[in-house]
């Protein structure tokens, strides 16, 4: 009898030992896939940054556009579109990887020197869309 007392002693410690085990797994399982989910999530809403300089020189028939964009954030930026004045000016292609810049030459319509334009870049990476503005004067 007291033999049969022992294994049910044992049958008693091995299920909770499979109980510790199976929960253990289970955390473990959970712990990858939340951060399997977390670093996908960062990268689906990583939204792209960036700097600009842009110069505005009279001409007789317009404005010569000289501008700048530096990638500075965290993902390549798709397309750079310019508006001047709200007017649709100049496009640039991409992919401008993080860290890198392209620049642009191109005639917009404007004013005499002294005129102060609204120059905008809305840069696109992937869904997701930046748009910054800068107050420049024609020289």
């Amino acid at each position: 009898m007291v033999r049969s007392g022992m294994r049910r002693e044992n049958v008693g410690a091995m299920e909770a030992l499979t109980v510790i085990v199976l929960a253990v797994a289970a955390i473990v399982l959970a712990a990858v896939v939340w951060i399997f989910l977390l670093g996908s999530t960062q990268t689906q809403t990583a939204a792209p940054d960036f700097v600009f300089d842009v110069s505005l020189i009279s001409l007789s028939s317009g404005c010569r556009m000289v501008i700048t964009i530096k990638n500075t954030g965290s993902v390549p930026i798709d397309s750079a579109t310019i508006y001047v004045s709200g007017a649709l000016s100049a496009s640039i292609g991409g992919p401008l990887p993080p860290g890198r810049s392209v620049s642009s030459n191109t005639q917009v319509a404007c004013q005499g020197p002294g005129e102060s334009v609204v120059v905008e870049v809305e840069a696109q990476a992937g869904q997701n869309t930046v748009r910054k503005a800068a107050r420049v004067v024609v020289q």
